[in-house]
């Protein structure tokens, strides 16, 4: 993941156990949800920064649980 990115842009998550298809997971940078994820699987999720994206931590949601903030 980039150190930064502006609202619109695509950005690469890299880790693991996201699951094959995202679901009901999500990536939220601060309190702001991704709504556009333009692809998904257990060790990367593509992700557009959101218009309402603030500055803070970035998670992944997966099955209900977030992960540590990066």
């Amino acid at each position: 993941m980039p150190d930064s990115a502006r609202v619109g842009d695509t950005v690469r998550v890299v880790g693991s156990g996201f699951g094959a298809a995202r679901g009901e997971s999500s990536v939220r940078f601060a309190s702001s949800a991704a709504v556009l994820y333009p692809a998904w699987n257990d060790t990367f999720a593509l992700v557009v920064v959101p218009a309402d994206a603030a500055s803070g931590d970035v998670t992944i949601v997966v099955d209900g649980l977030p992960s540590a903030g990066v």
